[in-house]
């Protein structure tokens, strides 16, 4: 019966997961004239404090039709705007910058949401293979409506 059980337990289904992607990997095949890899980039900001993050984190990326949609069409970044870590895009470094004692904010989450806007998470930032933001989106979304950001974005940048 053990042997048996073993079997049914080794034998299931395993969950289905985002690839993920990093700036680091962006910034090598962005330096490398023959990637192949076109598809959109999609940078999830994010922070370790923000309860909608982790909601959508818990809910929507945990979705088996947004993660096949994200491993499919695109080049997925989730990065915590906290992070201490240099980061190289589009061939300048950004770091992170101290606002606090014990707060702060990495100089790429500004970068990307754009000089004079306010940075709100979590925050959704769609780049075409040239590093140009396609489009923005600044708030938790369910599955059903992330997915139709998804379909549509991959729709009109297929590679």
């Amino acid at each position: 019966m053990s042997i048996i059980w073993s079997f049914v337990l080794f034998s299931q289904k395993k969950d289905i997961e985002i690839i993920p992607y990093s700036f680091k990997q962006l910034h090598q095949e962005t330096n490398n004239t023959l990637t192949t890899n076109k598809k959109p980039i999609l940078v999830f900001l994010h922070t370790p404090w923000c309860n909608f993050c982790e909601a959508f984190k818990n809910t929507t990326l945990k979705n088996t039709e947004v993660i096949k949609a994200l491993n499919k069409h695109f080049n997925f970044i989730s990065f915590n705007a906290e992070s201490k870590n240099d980061i190289i895009f589009n061939n300048n470094t950004y770091r992170y910058q101290p606002t606090g004692k014990h707060t702060g904010e990495h100089e790429i989450a500004k970068v990307l949401i754009g000089k004079n806007k306010t940075v709100s998470y979590p925050s959704f930032i769609f780049l075409n293979p040239d590093l140009e933001v396609l489009f923005q989106y600044h708030s938790w979304m369910n599955p059903q409506d992330f997915l139709k950001v998804l379909h549509t974005i991959s729709s009109i940048h297929t590679p």
